[in-house]
């Protein structure tokens, strides 16, 4: 039951995390009809990546206090067909969550609350997580539903539940912002890779600096695709010529900062595209839609009312 438990935490924050490798909805919108020349994409590169780091939040430095908003949807189906055998898996996730640094006494801390919606399914095992979820750090707080299916049986929880995990939870949580530290340097990676891409040969760059905003964005094609299905999926792909089997629809990539003093504002992606492959003995489907985003600003994340009341999972 222990291994459960820590296998389905994982799954939650697996989801929120994967949704940034990839929602049909644009939040960071602009006039992006007219390519950038490398020029431009680099002068802007220079004045985004100061001396003080890729990433530079509204009242961090005077308050050590900011929030970010993260949203996430994605739905995802796979089966394969090799050597005989067959496998099959689907997945979803509907994540609208608020991520805060905040003062706690004499020492600053990190709360994550929100809505979330996640399950998946395959080889024989089910989860599903659906409810207000509150995490202030080191404690999982539930008030809603899990569900799980397969080796333990059927097994569900319902009411206002928590779940201690650890330290283990808090580095991992909230799609790559430490909740353990909050800070602003944990944002760093994402935005260096969104440049690194921006910056590099196969993606088109599009920049926007009409209004009180500087925003970016990035398209990418099929063959950036089959290098993120080589990352995922590794073997599977190994020997077969699936490039003809491929559909992008959309794969896109979203940055944005205040214009006069290069605050971070946000960060998005979004990703729709298809793999159907099959050959003798081989067949390879893959259908995904999904996005992420997190957009600074909004509301502090605020623990729920009553955490005494609620119930501790029993691991037994």
């Amino acid at each position: 039951m222990k291994k459960f438990l820590a296998i389905l935490c994982a799954a939650v924050l697996a989801a929120a995390v994967l949704a940034f490798a990839g929602c049909e909805k644009v939040y960071i919108k602009g006039d992006f009809s007219q390519e950038a020349s490398a020029e431009e994409v680099s002068a802007l590169y220079q004045k985004a990546v100061s001396a003080e780091g890729a990433v530079q939040l509204r009242g961090a430095a005077e308050t050590e206090e900011y929030s970010l908003r993260l949203l996430g949807k994605s739905d995802t189906r796979t089966a394969f067909t090799l050597a005989g055998e067959s496998v099959e898996a689907t997945a979803a996730a509907d994540i609208d969550m608020t991520v805060s640094r905040v003062k706690s006494g004499e020492k600053y801390a990190a709360r994550c609350r929100g809505d979330v919606d996640i399950s998946a399914e395959g080889a024989g095992i089910g989860t599903s997580v659906k409810g207000d979820m509150y995490i202030d750090g080191t404690t999982f707080y539930l008030d809603g539903s899990m569900k799980s299916s397969g080796i333990e049986g059927d097994l569900s929880w319902k009411g206002k539940l928590v779940i201690p995990t650890g330290g283990s939870f808090t580095g991992a949580a909230a799609g790559g912002v430490d909740l353990g530290l909050g800070s602003a340097e944990s944002m760093q990676g994402a935005v260096l890779e969104f440049w690194h891409l921006a910056l590099g040969d196969g993606g088109k760059v599009y920049i926007d600096d009409g209004g009180s905003e500087v925003k970016i964005k990035v398209s990418f094609d099929v063959q950036y695709f089959l290098g993120l299905l080589a990352e995922e999926y590794g073997p599977v792909f190994e020997g077969l010529d699936i490039a003809a089997s491929v559909q992008v629809d959309t794969l896109d990539y979203y940055l944005s900062y205040e214009k006069d003093t290069m605050v971070f504002t946000g960060f998005g992606a979004v990703c729709e595209a298809s793999v159907h492959y099959e050959a003798e003995g081989v067949s390879v489907e893959i259908e995904q839609k999904a996005s992420s985003w997190l957009l600074a600003g909004g509301k502090t994340a605020e623990a729920p009312a009553g955490l005494e009341d609620y119930e501790e999972v029993s691991v037994a």
